[in-house]
């Protein structure tokens, strides 16, 4: 199983204006950051609802280095870990 690593661009398909991603920097939620901590945590709230993908890039080569479909569900948590693929 890969690591948490730090650097790591989130991005969500199919976001609008009420969509706000986030990442976990310092320990605390960070709106303005866009990058993680060492903890690679972040994500996405009002997400539009139905099949979305989720995507993790390299935040110092900008390479794709995950990538997963999850089901968003009005009133509900999505959680899922998404970790690097070593491809």
């Amino acid at each position: 199983m890969a690591n948490p690593a730090k650097d790591l661009i989130l991005s969500a398909d199919q976001s609008d204006d009420s969509t706000v991603g986030y990442v976990i920097n310092g320990g605390l939620p960070n709106r303005t950051v866009t990058t993680t901590d060492y903890s690679g945590t972040g994500g996405f709230v009002n997400i539009k609802t139905g099949k979305r993908g989720r995507y993790l890039d390299d935040g110092v080569t900008n390479q794709k280095v995950g990538t997963i479909a999850v089901q968003a569900r009005v009133g509900y948590i999505t959680m899922v870990l998404i970790m690097p693929d070593g491809n």
